[in-house]
């Protein structure tokens, strides 16, 4: 499981990042909030081994455990680093 919390568009996390949950590409588990360098989000949302983020310009992203299509990339490969959300 893993902890998050935006503030001032910043992305801080905690806990779990064994499949890319921090989306900043460095695969290290931290016990306190840490700045992931993802910042320009507006919204943030976490899922079971995955995260998405809706950046300034409104483009979502998704990152970290893709099994079952969770990033809505079109495929079921993970992601350690923001990934845009296809649509239809």
């Amino acid at each position: 499981m893993h902890s998050a919390a935006l503030v001032a568009g910043r992305v801080f996390m905690w806990g779990s990042n064994d499949v890319g949950q921090y989306g900043n590409g460095i695969p290290i588990s931290e016990l306190v909030p840490t700045y992931t360098g993802l910042s320009g989000m507006q919204k943030l949302g976490l899922g079971d081994g995955f995260s998405c983020g809706l950046s300034e310009t409104n483009v979502l992203q998704c990152w970290g455990y893709g099994e079952d299509g969770r990033l809505g990339t079109g495929t079921t490969e993970s992601s350690s680093v923001p990934v845009p959300v296809l649509w239809p």
